[in-house]
């Protein structure tokens, strides 16, 4: 099903100001922040950070300048293994293109494991329409779509939501009472309601961390077994990801395996790190093989690697570390609305309502409000120049007005953190 929004702006109002209000899931997200940054500062000890992430960005820059040479090989390689590689240079040829291989190969129901590019091109709802059933396999990506609510967080997509919450979810879809404090059997309701689908499924779509050139291979990251599952039962499997993700060489991909789990949840390594290349024998299949198809997505990826500030964003490995440092994200306590807090506020700054400002980043930090004063001097003495860099002077300037704000965040009885 569809996620569902408020349909206005005062609706969303409504909603941040409850979500801020929330004490539960503000102590819950900073426990939360603090495990977090502990578990990453430990696994990075045993590796030179600054020098691996460095190499890992460097190499994605160098990919993304030869993507039309590396398109070229991934799609002759794989082909040589019986794979169909497709390219959509939007997200409506990415849903038609999938739509199509559904249809073709008689599908009625789809399973899916987690997948930001298909967030990204809303391809539930797009298949839904198309009279397709859709289930999603991540045990975060199920409790939310049975909310009909979109992912909150890259890789933990229901970290908004209490065990509470969960439990009459599950009570909702079973229509057995679920006990809260009993983990363990929400785990298993969860179990035995995924393996029906994981039987029933025609088709499985999954998203792709890497694309491998050389190989003409991908590959799942993943803590859950469903990624797996969603690729090896169906008697079709349909990968879907941005033409960014490829590289040259299984190489390459070590390297960011080096990174991305330590980045993502403070691991050396995920459970499941799966490489696919062509397609598999599968009994469900007509002719004992899986049909596998590979979707590759621009959607303005091109463009952005034309603006040498803008393509950077191209260098992501989708870890959601970013989200976990965020007061913002962080600060919201659902998350989920985390963008629409932010263009409150540039619209707050744009007209010059440094009152407003002050009350939502007031919010955001602990405190009833801050000072519109403090708020003014620092919108004001914070000036990006047109390259992208700031002057020393407006950041010596800044700094000093960030501390003031500080103080008067913990005076009010806020936790407040320069980063």
């Amino acid at each position: 099903m569809s996620h569902t929004a408020p349909k206005t702006l005062s609706d969303y109002r409504k909603d941040i100001d409850s979500a801020l209000e929330d004490s539960f899931l503000r102590r819950t997200l900073d426990t939360f922040a603090v495990a977090y940054r502990a578990n990453r500062e430990a696994v990075f000890k045993e590796v030179d950070e600054r020098g691996l992430i460095k190499q890992i960005a460097d190499a994605k820059d160098d990919a993304c300048k030869h993507m039309e040479e590396l398109y070229e090989q991934f799609r002759r390689v794989a082909e040589e293994r019986g794979v169909h590689v497709h390219r959509a240079a939007t997200a409506e040829d990415a849903n038609r293109i999938i739509a199509s291989i559904a249809r073709e190969n008689n599908v009625k129901r789809v399973i899916k494991s987690k997948s930001m590019t298909a967030e990204e091109i809303q391809l539930n709802p797009y298949l839904e329409k198309e009279g397709f059933i859709v289930d999603e396999t991540d045990l975060g990506e199920w409790i939310i779509q049975l909310r009909h609510e979109g992912p909150s967080h890259m890789v933990m997509p229901a970290i908004h939501l209490s065990r509470y919450q969960v439990a009459d979810d599950f009570t909702k879809e079973t229509g057995v009472k679920q006990d809260a404090e009993d983990i363990q059997r929400l785990v298993k309701v969860a179990r035995v309601q995924l393996r029906r689908k994981f039987i029933n499924g025609d088709m499985g779509i999954s998203g792709c961390n890497f694309a491998v050139a050389e190989m003409g291979a991908v590959s799942t990251v993943t803590n859950e077994g469903n990624a797996r599952m969603v690729t090896t039962l169906p008697r079709v499997h349909v990968a879907v990801g941005g033409i960014d993700k490829l590289i040259p060489s299984f190489d390459d991909a070590m390297a960011t395996l080096r990174v991305l789990p330590r980045n993502a949840t403070g691991q050396h390594l995920t459970s499941y790190v799966t490489w696919i290349a062509g397609g598999v024998p599968a009994g469900s299949a007509p002719a004992g093989k899986k049909r596998m198809h590979v979707v590759f997505l621009d959607n303005g990826r091109r463009n952005v690697l034309k603006d040498p500030i803008l393509s950077q964003a191209l260098r992501c490995v989708r870890c959601g570390a970013c989200a976990d440092k965020c007061h913002f994200f962080l600060g919201t306590n659902d998350p989920k609305n985390m963008p629409v807090l932010r263009a409150e506020l540039l619209r707050s700054v744009y007209r010059k309502d440094f009152t407003l400002a002050g009350r939502l980043l007031g919010k955001v930090a602990g405190a009833r409000r801050l000072d519109a004063g403090i708020i003014k001097k620092v919108l004001d003495g914070v000036k990006v120049l047109g390259n992208g860099e700031v002057t020393k002077a407006v950041t010596v300037k800044a700094a000093a007005y960030t501390a003031s704000a500080k103080e008067k965040i913990e005076k009010a009885g806020g936790k407040a953190e320069v980063i």
